[in-house]
């Protein structure tokens, strides 16, 4: 019987996943972003900057639609947009009616491996922190097995797998093994082979202009952080991560606090020694 993405009874019903609109991004683990990210009710989500990678996934998305699957990783450092770009480019499947499937209970490794082979056509596997699945020391690489079968057959298809890694991850799982060595990621690399696109740390001067534009045009939270990220060009972090460290800061305990305070003031006191010798210059 050909499995269906979504109806009444039968298999279809015991496919995993649900409608790409019944999700929220945060329950996907996009990270909620400005000063009042992490308050209930608060959570919304800043203007969004396409950046190159986010061509790649637009391209996936429309084999997917017209009934190709695809797997796409992005490798990326913490914080720099990867599972964002994820949420946004499969908002043209939330409109067709597509499910979206993230394994994590009763581990991630454990939920994969039990339902990948219930997965229904037009569904998006979602794995954020791929690590926990093609990495897991036990079921790796038979996820990695079962991840290429769903790719690969075509009555399975079209499905659009996604994964995050960071790069330390990527270059791990796609090592060569030195000769009699054990290779204990070889269907990992596998998989991963010519499926990864990175991400890179910083906006460049497009995507820097693209951000300022959203600014001017009322996203008060890419305002906020272009005060203080554009000359590094690091406002998906600035975004994702301030608001975690400033949660850290509140509820440390006396020491750590104390410690925070004085690394703070250390990092003052440094400013204001180079404005003082940029004027005795």
């Amino acid at each position: 019987m050909q499995r269906q993405a979504s109806g009444g009874g039968g298999e279809a019903s015991s496919a995993p996943g649900r409608p790409i609109g019944q999700w929220d991004p945060h329950a996907l683990e996009v990270h909620p972003a400005g000063p009042g990210g992490t308050a209930v009710g608060a959570r919304r989500l800043p203007g969004y900057v396409p950046r190159a990678h986010d061509a790649v996934l637009t391209e996936a998305v429309r084999d997917a639609v017209a009934g190709r699957s695809r797997m796409v990783v992005l490798v990326g450092s913490s914080s720099t947009g990867k599972t964002r770009a994820f949420w946004e480019a499969v908002q043209p499947l939330a409109d067709a009616g597509w499910r979206l499937w993230h394994p994590f209970d009763p581990t991630r490794a454990a939920a994969a491996l039990d339902a990948l082979h219930r997965v229904a056509p037009r569904t998006v596997v979602w794995l954020n922190e791929a690590q926990h699945y093609l990495g897991d020391r036990e079921a790796g690489e038979r996820i990695a097995a079962a991840l290429h079968g769903l790719l690969t057959t075509p009555q399975a298809g079209p499905v659009l797998v996604l994964g995050t890694l960071w790069p330390e991850y990527a270059a791990r799982y796609s090592a060569l093994p030195a000769p009699g060595e054990p290779d204990p990621h070889s269907r990992v690399r596998e998989l991963l082979a010519g499926r990864t696109v990175g991400v890179p740390t910083a906006f460049d001067g497009q995507a820097l202009d693209a951000a300022a534009a959203l600014a001017q045009g009322g996203d008060r939270m890419l305002a906020d952080a272009l005060t203080r990220a554009r000359a590094s060009g690091r406002v998906a972090q600035d975004l994702a991560g301030a608001p975690e460290l400033l949660k850290r800061y509140e509820q440390a305990t006396p020491a750590a606090a104390a410690l925070l305070e004085a690394a703070m003031d250390a990092r003052r006191l440094q400013q204001g020694c180079g404005r003082r010798r940029r004027l005795f210059v």
